[in-house]
C-alpha cells in the first residue's frame, strides 16, 4: 500500500491531498499544533487526508511513534517553517529520502539562501537582516539605499512585504508593520534587499536523491498597489531556451542549500541581461491553492504530485519533457478593491472560451474588502487555458476590467 505523511500541510492541503488520492496515495497530515491554534487560511476540513493526527508540540518522539505506527513510506514537509522537523523526522525514520538536518537552516531561512549563493559565487541579491525599529532606518539607508525591498525574514505567500522609495515612505512602512499582527509569520525581523528590476518567475521541482525533476517554470506578472507587490497572474514560460537556463539555475540553488529529496517552490528573478537573482526558494509543494500545478495538468505537463508519485513508488526517472507542452495557461488573482459585499461570481454567466475553473476565496455576502493585497486577500483565483493565445488575452481583460468595476463577485 502507498502511504504518506504531510507534516503541518499548509501550502495547497485540499490540492495535494486530492492528487494523492488519484494516485491512490494514502495520506496521514500530521500538525505540530493543536486543531483550534491553526491559522484559519491553512485550516482544512475534516474530510481532506485520510486521517489528521494533532500534536500539542513538535515532539520528535511522538511524531517518530505515530508515523512508524501508520507504516508510511515518505514524509513529506507540507510548510517552510516547519523544514527542520521534517528533516529530523526523515533521518530517524526514512534517511534514503532525508535531507541532512545539518543543514535545514538554509532551507528553512531565506536571508541565508542569499549568503549561501554568495559564498558559492552564485548571482544573489545584495541584502541585509534588521530588527524592525526606528534605528534600522539608517542601516538600510548605508547599506541597501532607496528603492529597498522588504520582506519578514520568516516569511511566506508574500505577506508583510513593502517596497520604500525615500525615507518618508520607509518611516510609513516601519510603523506599519510595528501595528501589524500575523498569525503565519513573525514580523520582527525583515529582509531588506535591494530592488531588482526583471521578470519573477516561479519554478515548481520534485528532487530524489540530488537529482531534480522540474515540473513547470512559470513567469509572475505582478504590480504595486499601495507600495505592496500584487500578483495579478501566472503563466507557463514557452520559451524552452528560456526554460533551459532558468532550470539550470534552479537546480544550482537547489544543490547549495541541500534540497536534495521533496518538493520545492523556487522564486527568483531574471534580468534583462539574461542572468538570475534568487527571491527565495520554499522546500514544499506550491502554493495559491495548487493552481500553478493545475496549470502544469492543463498544459500536458506532469504536475508534482505527478513527479513524485512516477519517481518515488513508479522508479520512472524521465522527468518533464518540454515539447510536452501544448497550449496556454494562466493563473489570475482576484480582488475585492471595493467596501461592498461579496456577490454571487458573475463568471457563469460569461462567455470565457478559456476558463477552465475559478476558486472564490471569499465568503459571499461578507464585506470583504481586501485589507493586505498578498495572496492570504485574494479573492478569487481563476485558471484559464486555451490553445489559442490571442483568446486567452482576451478572457484576461475581460475579467480584469469587471474586477475594477466591482461587477465580477
Amino acid at each position: 500500500m502507498k502511504k504518506v505523511a504531510i507534516i503541518n500541510p499548509y501550502a495547497s492541503g485540499s490540492y495535494l491531498y486530492a492528487e494523492l488520492k488519484r494516485h491512490k496515495i494514502a495520506t496521514v497530515a500530521l500538525y505540530t499544533a493543536p486543531c483550534d491554534e491553526l491559522p484559519e487560511y491553512v485550516r482544512e476540513s475534516a474530510e481532506v487526508f485520510d486521517k489528521q493526527i494533532f500534536l500539542k508540540t513538535a515532539n520528535l518522539e511522538d511524531a517518530i511513534e505515530i508515523l512508524r505506527a501508520e507504516e508510511v513510506s515518505y514524509v513529506i514537509n507540507g510548510f517552510e517553517h516547519i523544514t527542520w522537523f521534517t528533516d529530523l523526522i526523515n533521518e530517524k525514520l526514512l534517511p534514503e529520502y532525508a535531507n541532512s538536518p545539518s543543514t535545514s537552516s538554509l532551507r528553512q531561512d531565506k536571508s541565508l539562501q542569499t549568503e549561501i549563493l554568495k559564498k558559492n559565487d552564485i548571482s544573489h541579491i545584495k541584502q541585509i537582516v534588521v530588527n524592525i525599529n526606528q534605528e534600522c532606518l539608517s542601516t538600510i539607508e548605508q547599506h541597501i539605499g532607496y528603492p529597498c525591498f522588504m520582506k519578514p525574514k520568516n516569511g511566506t505567500a508574500s505577506i508583510g512585504t513593502y517596497i520604500a522609495n525615500t525615507r518618508h515612505e520607509l518611516l510609513e512602512i516601519v510603523d506599519l508593520i510595528k501595528s501589524t499582527q500575523n498569525s503565519l509569520v513573525s514580523l520582527n525581523e525583515y529582509i531588506v534587499q535591494e530592488v531588482i528590476v526583471g521578470e519573477e518567475i516561479v519554478v515548481d521541482s520534485f528532487s530524489f536523491n540530488g537529482e531534480h525533476y522540474i515540473s513547470v517554470v512559470a513567469r509572475y506578472e505582478k504590480s504595486f498597489i499601495n507600495k505592496k507587490p500584487v500578483y495579478r497572474y501566472v503563466e507557463i514560460v514557452e520559451d524552452q531556451k528560456i526554460w533551459d537556463m532558468i532550470a539550470g539555475y534552479t537546480k544550482s540553488c537547489l544543490n547549495v542549500i541541500g534540497l536534495n529529496n521533496g518538493f520545492a517552490h523556487t522564486e527568483l528573478f531574471r534580468l534583462q541581461d539574461g542572468s538570475f537573482r534568487l527571491i527565495e526558494v520554499n522546500p514544499r509543494i506550491s502554493g495559491g491553492k495548487g493552481i500553478i500545478n493545475k496549470m502544469a495538468t492543463a498544459c500536458n505537463l506532469k504536475n508534482q504530485v505527478d513527479l513524485f508519485n512516477e519517481v518515488i513508488f513508479n522508479k520512472n526517472f524521465n522527468g518533464n519533457k518540454f515539447l510536452s507542452l501544448s497550449g496556454y495557461a494562466r493563473a489570475l488573482f482576484v480582488f475585492k478593491l471595493t467596501n461592498t459585499k461579496i456577490k454571487e461570481p458573475a463568471i457563469d454567466n460569461l462567455d470565457l472560451n478559456s476558463l477552465v475553473e475559478y476558486n472564490l476565496l471569499a465568503t459571499i455576502g461578507s464585506i470583504s474588502k481586501t485589507k493586505s493585497l498578498d495572496i492570504t486577500g485574494c479573492a478569487m483565483i481563476i485558471l484559464l487555458y486555451n490553445i489559442n493565445k490571442r483568446q486567452l488575452e482576451k478572457d484576461t481583460a475581460t475579467l480584469f476590467r469587471l474586477e475594477e468595476s466591482d461587477d465580477l463577485i
